[in-house]
């Protein structure tokens, strides 16, 4: 099972190898803390390597000031939001208990 997890993570593009230890500290908090944490931890990586590409190809950062992230970021906290109400809503329809629809990990 190692080994596989091993090869899997090799095959992996690099962006979701630098999100592996951020996405593991988000599954430690529990419900919707870990919700938050686990947005909060993407959009950080993704942001960061669009970032980090911008800047190795040479094609300027004057994208990344802070109205343009903060906008960026209040756009995807809104789509996160709705998806979040949307699990919750399917939840209470298919008669679950919300604690478990929201957990990080399978109950």
């Amino acid at each position: 099972m190692a080994r596989r997890r091993r090869l899997a993570r090799k095959l992996q593009p690099p962006s979701m190898r630098s999100a592996f230890p951020l996405g593991r500290s988000a599954r430690r908090f529990p419900g919707f803390a870990g919700a938050i944490a686990a947005f909060l931890a993407a959009f950080v990586v993704y942001e960061s390597l669009i970032l980090a590409i911008t800047a190795a190809t040479g094609l300027g950062v004057d994208h990344f000031t802070a109205p343009v992230v903060s906008r960026i970021f209040f756009i995807n906290l809104g789509a996160f939001a709705a998806l979040l109400m949307l699990k919750a809503a399917g939840a209470a329809v298919a008669n679950r208990d919300l604690t478990k629809a929201l957990a990080s990990r399978p109950i």
